[in-house]
């Protein structure tokens, strides 16, 4: 008699056993054929017709192994309360869903996207920025500058005469982009004849055509959904369609050695009172019974599949000053800057025909930076380009052309190659 048989003849609960494909045991020493009543993969009209009815350890203690295991020790075992129930491994393959062949019961590596093309406007919009400074003003900005200044020689100021005046604005691009990753794995959960999604249609949604939106935009945050048509009902890998494993306390006896008499059944002359003399005690977790309901399936023998979605949802950003001056950008950072346009949309064009070259190139760069990112879609996306004015002021002192910087709009200057300073000698700087 088979284990099988002899498991469906002995316990209440079970089917009768009936011809069908064999399924494999999934503990190490078996690896015997069984038969399991019903087809391993149903269809949603029958799936969703009955209630599947878990099998349950019978009532009351017993006073015998129910079901007798092959492999289960000849003599009762020391009771280990701390006793860890064995991890049950797939060993049946899993019906293939159609778009989801690479998806397993493991997370699996981001999808990739689908290449959507850059959109270019030329049609942008941008603020007009202060008028750079002139020539006077520049040198009159620069006297009041050096005034402040005991290190600085006055009389130089007067005989400097600014030549050439040069603009040239210092810019911060900031790029934000509301990503979507999505990733699949395949889970499963005890089959009690709920309603599951229509297995007649053979074809899922494509990953990336299953609607999962987003809570909000711009916050990092995951949201999972089920794949829809990628159920699939299967035997239950962790008792092979019984409802029932072994008890991992006794290893399947029923008993385990009485601790008062180490399973001798003899305490001193007499017999142990713990055990009445038998040397082994009712197992506490299967009540004698040698099984335990399956943890796996709960006892319903069989397992819903399905593939769910994970999405994660982030924020890319980057950022560049875009800075020709010798003026350090840290000085910089927190002056108040002129907005010249912003923008948000699914997706920004980059700045196209903006006056200064340079911000178009790193526009372009940075918005074809975040569109190659192959795991990543894209839900949203804004950008926004900040001016802070500067000049460049040259004056010809010796022979040699010396420059100095107003910036900001508090018209800061930095002359690092003033004439007559000595700074490092007080308290004041050059800047």
């Amino acid at each position: 008699m088979t284990l099988e048989t002899h498991q469906a003849d002995s316990l209440p609960g079970m089917p009768n056993v009936e011809a069908n494909a064999p399924v494999y045991l999934t503990e190490a020493t078996e690896k015997t054929p069984i038969t399991y009543i019903g087809q391993p993969h149903t269809n949603s009209s029958t799936a969703n017709s009955k209630t599947n009815k878990a099998w349950t350890l019978p009532l009351g203690e017993a006073t015998s192994a129910a079901y007798s295991w092959p492999d289960a020790p000849d003599s009762d075992v020391v009771d280990n309360p701390n006793a860890k129930e064995p991890s049950y491994q797939m060993t049946q393959a899993l019906q293939a869903i159609p778009g989801y062949e690479t998806t397993t019961v493991r997370k699996g590596k981001p999808h990739k996207k689908k290449d959507v093309p850059i959109s270019r406007d030329f049609q942008q919009k941008f603020q007009e920025l202060p008028a750079p400074l002139s020539k006077a003003d520049a040198h009159g900005v620069l006297k009041d500058h050096v005034s402040h200044k005991c290190c600085y020689g006055k009389r130089v100021i007067n005989d400097l005469e600014v030549d050439k005046v040069i603009n040239v604005p210092v810019h911060q691009y900031k790029l934000s982009t509301f990503t979507e990753t999505r990733q699949t794995i395949r889970l499963f959960e005890p089959f009690k004849g709920q309603k599951i999604d229509n297995l007649n249609n053979p074809f899922p949604p494509t990953i990336w055509e299953v609607k999962n939106s987003p809570d909000s935009l711009w916050k990092k945050h995951t949201k999972k959904c089920t794949v829809p048509q990628s159920s699939t009902i299967e035997t239950c890998h962790g008792c092979t369609g019984r409802g029932f494993n072994k008890c991992y306390r006794c290893l399947g006896r029923g008993t385990t050695k009485c601790k008062k008499c180490k399973g001798t059944g003899k305490a001193k002359a007499d017999n142990c009172l713990e055990c009445a003399g038998s040397g082994n005690r009712r197992c506490q977790l299967c009540r004698g019974h040698a099984c335990i309901v399956c943890s796996v399936c709960q006892g319903y023998k069989q397992l819903h599949f399905y593939i769910q979605l994970i999405s994660d949802f982030n924020v890319l950003e980057d950022e560049v000053w875009l800075n020709a001056t010798k003026v350090s950008t840290k000085s910089l950072q927190k002056l108040k800057k002129s907005k010249v346009i912003e923008t948000e949309n699914i997706m920004v064009s980059p700045i196209i025909n903006y006056s200064f070259g340079d911000v178009n190139n790193a526009s372009d760069s940075l918005v074809t930076k975040h569109s190659k990112e192959p795991t990543k879609c894209i839900i949203q996306q804004r950008h926004v380009l900040f001016a802070l004015p500067v000049v460049e002021g040259q004056y010809v002192w010796k022979r040699r052309i010396k420059s100095f910087w107003v910036y900001g709009h508090e018209r800061l200057v930095y002359a690092p190659e003033y004439p007559e300073s000595c700074c490092g000698r007080c308290a004041c700087t050059i800047v």
